[in-house]
């Protein structure tokens, strides 16, 4: 490992001595005439660069939507969520939130609420879904989760979840009783 970088240290600056900078260019050439083309085909050579939001802004917030298919059914908008929460993908749960949620609580608050939960429960180990009876409609579906933790002192708890349909988005995750309780909020 340590020969690979001694290498790739002395490369570098041979790699780079032989571009000059375009002020340099600019010296050697009359005005009026191109520069010379860094391709060798007497054309000059173009350099294409796309720029996305996320570059223009360092630390720009980036929110995952969930997959259609994930999306598709309030169970599996639900094991989405539940995926993400054991990865600790805290940015793919919160796209996996209702938009009404979402303009309620901002994502740093979202974040905490789940850190917060970590330090106690050790994080998401284990849930099992079920749909709640009578809890079914057009729009919302109620669902049951028992979650299971990491932390083996903490005892597996029941909520019920609320999926809400979203147009064409699909199935979100309203706030209910799979969200950490908000101390702050109450």
């Amino acid at each position: 490992m340590r020969t690979r970088f001694w290498l790739a240290a002395l490369a570098l600056p041979a790699l780079l001595a032989p571009l000059p900078c375009p002020a340099q260019l600019a010296a050697q050439e009359p005005v009026g005439h191109p520069p010379p083309s860094v391709l060798g085909d007497g054309d000059p050579a173009v350099l294409e660069v796309t720029v996305t939001a996320a570059a223009t802004r360092p630390g720009a917030l980036v929110i995952p939507v969930p997959p259609a298919e994930d999306a598709s059914e309030p169970e599996r908008i639900l094991h989405y969520f539940c995926r993400a929460w054991k990865d600790w993908d805290f940015k793919a749960m919160y796209g996996a939130m209702a938009s009404d949620y979402r303009s309620d609580v901002p994502y740093r608050r979202f974040e905490a609420l789940f850190k917060g939960n970590i330090e106690t429960n050790g994080g998401l180990l284990d849930e099992s879904i079920a749909a709640e009876p009578g809890g079914s409609g057009a729009a919302a579906v109620r669902l049951r989760v028992v979650l299971r933790y990491r932390n083996a002192h903490a005892a597996p708890r029941t909520v019920v979840a609320l999926a809400v349909r979203e147009g064409a988005n699909g199935w979100r995750i309203a706030q209910s009783g799979i969200l950490p309780l908000d101390l702050d909020d109450l």
